[in-house]
């Protein structure tokens, strides 16, 4: 039998999150020379969002090298996050700015739930369900075991125990990695059959702001 899920995730007020990232060519390898970098930075922690408190901002910044090779801002968006009592984490419009991304569809943004403790591990859970054809019900699970996610953060080469969380859905598959000590998103990868906008994004950089 699956055992259960211990994950306890939450965003601090001022935490920083540092990420390279790279395009997956058709098999899914890192297309080395689409290498970018992006930044969270965790702006409030106690916000009211469409009738729900303690929602987290986070301002999500992408950037790309200029001429003299240094990074230059290219976008800077939002992002929403909640936690409901059993500690299962939503977040506003992960599938909607997916979608976005691909330039497939318009669809409006919903709570959807990435994370979701209070599920066994293998058992899934929905992570949206949306009348659009191209959408439909979005699934999730915890895959069984802790993963030992070799990373370098802050330029000290380390493992970190973590959830490898599985979301599948129509042309839809991605994988976060994610850990509790840090609260932390520490890899997302997408496999969808999708070429062109699939993504393979690790932390690097984590300051804690509290």
């Amino acid at each position: 039998m699956p055992g259960p899920v211990t994950l306890q995730f939450k965003l601090q007020l001022n935490d920083y999150y540092g990420y390279d990232n790279w395009k997956l060519n058709p098999d899914g390898g890192r297309i080395l020379s689409s290498k970018f970098r992006s930044s969270w930075k965790v702006t409030d922690t106690s916000a009211v969002v469409f009738g729900y408190q303690r929602v987290a901002i986070v301002i999500d910044s992408t950037f790309a090298k200029d001429v003299r090779g240094a990074d230059s801002l290219v976008s800077a968006d939002y992002r929403y996050f909640r936690a409901s009592p059993n500690g299962d984490v939503f977040e506003l419009g992960f599938i909607s700015r997916l979608l976005e991304r691909r330039d497939t569809v318009e669809v409006n943004p919903k709570w959807d739930k990435l994370l979701s403790p209070s599920a066994a591990a293998n058992t899934s859970w929905v992570v949206e369900t949306n009348d659009s054809l191209v959408v439909g019900t979005v699934y999730a699970r915890f895959l069984p075991a802790l993963e030992l996610v070799g990373t370098t953060i802050n330029g000290v080469p380390s493992g970190v125990l973590a959830y490898h969380v599985e979301i599948t859905g129509r042309n839809l598959t991605i994988s976060l990695w994610v850990s509790g000590l840090p609260s932390a998103f520490l890899r997302s990868r997408d496999d969808s059959n999708v070429d062109g906008t699939r993504i393979f994004q690790e932390l690097t950089v984590l300051r804690t702001g509290q």
